[in-house]
């Protein structure tokens, strides 16, 4: 077994899915993009002296599976690097509670080439920074809350990316009775990054229905009125 891979990790924080093993993969930043991470950084925290990040492979076996396959293979097709695994100050991970789009081709490429046993895997990042005061006060800088998790214990956390997890009930915001501030209490609370015309726009069109938005609608807007979508920075409308 390569020693880039982890201890095979058999209980998960909640309902137990699969075992899950973690996998040490290739550096998640260029020298460049360390460099500026870490003069955003700095702004926040002048200790910091430098930011340097790698990937992790986290790989979810299939149930009734007895292990990955290959080891060799898996480490090669994966690109294992040799750092150990669990040495860093902050993991980042996909989103609790979702399937991140890298994670629906890979899985799919594994098991095209082999790896049947696999029934998921995800891509996480581990941040070292040297000369932070406080880690925790420097996350939202070096994440994206729509789409990102962020783990401040250990590598050992990431297993609760493939935790089964009862399903929530619809939320509703108040737009009828509490109008604009409603809106804007729930894009700061769910991570919406909506401008002040679309909140403007979703109270206008809401008190028109005659009904309260469900938190779940809230959400297709903003991903459906995103710069990625909609291309707002060539004056679409």
């Amino acid at each position: 077994m390569s020693p880039a891979i982890s201890q095979e990790i058999t209980q998960p924080t909640s309902k137990a899915v699969a075992p899950v093993r973690i996998l040490a993969g290739p550096p998640a930043l260029t020298a460049f993009e360390a460099a500026r991470l870490a003069d955003r950084l700095r702004a926040i925290d002048d200790g910091v002296k430098s930011v340097d990040a790698s990937y992790l492979y986290v790989l979810q076996l299939r149930e009734g599976a007895v292990d990955f396959g290959d080891e060799a293979k898996l480490a090669e097709l994966l690109e294992v690097g040799s750092e150990a695994a669990a040495e860093a100050d902050i993991w980042i991970g996909p989103r609790m509670g979702t399937q991140s789009p890298w994670s629906s081709k890979a899985t799919d490429i594994l098991r095209n080439t082999g790896f049947g046993n696999v029934a998921r895997i995800e891509r996480a990042r581990a941040v070292r920074i040297d000369g932070a005061r406080d880690v925790k006060a420097l996350a939202a800088a070096m994440h994206d809350r729509m789409t990102e998790s962020v783990f401040f214990e250990s590598a050992l956390e990431l297993t609760s990316l493939f935790t089964v997890r009862e399903q929530k009930p619809l939320g509703y915001i108040d737009v009828l009775g509490r109008g604009a501030t409603a809106i804007a209490d729930a894009d700061a609370e769910l991570g919406l990054s909506l401008a002040a015309d679309e909140i403007g726009y979703l109270v206008e069109e809401f008190t028109k229905l005659g009904r309260n938005p469900t938190d779940v609608e809230l959400y297709m807007f903003a991903q459906a009125n995103s710069e990625h979508c909609r291309h707002k920075i060539f004056n679409a409308e």
